[in-house]
């Protein structure tokens, strides 16, 4: 990792499709640039093969500051000579691991803190949705290996949409909110997940976790979601059930460490 404080205008750090600054004068930021560099370079493909990251990080370079403010000055019309950071997308952010613990630690005192699962306080519902309904997988590495997964009725959650979909709503319903907790506690921001790549991941169920906002009157399909996944050995059991994944054949598992050591 090459950079260097004399080349950097600012940190950022973004999980959940939200970009913050980092707000930290130039002592801090170079703690933290000096603290990252360090845990990333010690970072094995072991580490990464059973670790999430919990966020990731962006060192700001002067060429991608000029760059940003060129884009916010097309895009608004009322251009104040700095870029929005709205105008910043999803590029060039590093992974923060659990054991970044000098960065993290750095973060929380610069404010930024909330690096553990979203609160189930927060959440309006979560959709959990199988692609093995009727779906018919091909093997990787040009070996098909064809297998129709048949499509089985959901009757362990109450909540549901066909026999696909699992819907649990923020409702109040002790069992419910346990089940949402869990979900949140397990899975992964998938733009997170893209930032690591050697940690077996399942990709056949999507998890869609709509938040709360002011606006309580908002149906799902008006509601933005985040978009999650779980790590091969953090399925619930529940879901596990609902989905009998122990009878889907060809499932959409990236096999993580696995495939690199091929």
């Amino acid at each position: 990792m090459s950079y260097t404080m004399d080349n950097i205008t600012g940190i950022y750090e973004a999980k959940r499709d939200e970009i913050r600054e980092v707000k930290a004068d130039q002592a801090m930021q170079a703690a933290i640039l000096d603290a990252y560099k360090e845990e990333y370079t010690a970072l094995t493909l072991e580490e990464r093969s059973k670790e999430s990251p919990v966020t990731s990080i962006r060192f700001l370079t002067v060429a991608e500051y000029e760059y940003l403010k060129r884009i916010s000055a097309d895009r608004s019309p009322n251009y104040n000579g700095d870029f929005r950071i709205e105008d910043m997308n999803d590029v060039n952010f590093f992974p923060i691991y659990p054991s970044f613990t000098k960065t993290l630690g750095l973060l929380k005192q610069s404010g930024i803190k909330d690096f553990g699962p979203v609160d189930v306080d927060d959440v309006f519902c979560i959709e959990l949705i199988s692609d093995y309904f009727e779906t018919v997988y091909y093997g990787s590495y040009g070996e098909e290996t064809v297998a129709a997964a048949t499509a089985y009725p959901v009757t362990e959650v109450e909540d549901l949409d066909g026999s696909e979909k699992i819907i649990l709503e923020n409702d109040g319903d002790p069992e419910n909110i346990a089940k949402m907790k869990e979900v949140l506690d397990n899975a992964v921001d998938m733009v997170l997940v893209r930032k690591n790549g050697l940690q077996p991941m399942e990709y056949g169920i999507t998890i869609r976790v709509y938040m709360k906002d002011a606006n309580i009157e908002k149906s799902i399909a008006e509601r933005e979601f985040v978009t999650y996944v779980f790590p091969a050995d953090k399925i619930p059991e529940f879901v596990k059930e609902a989905f009998k994944l122990d009878q889907v054949k060809g499932r959409d598992i990236a096999t993580g460490l696995v495939n690199v050591a091929q």
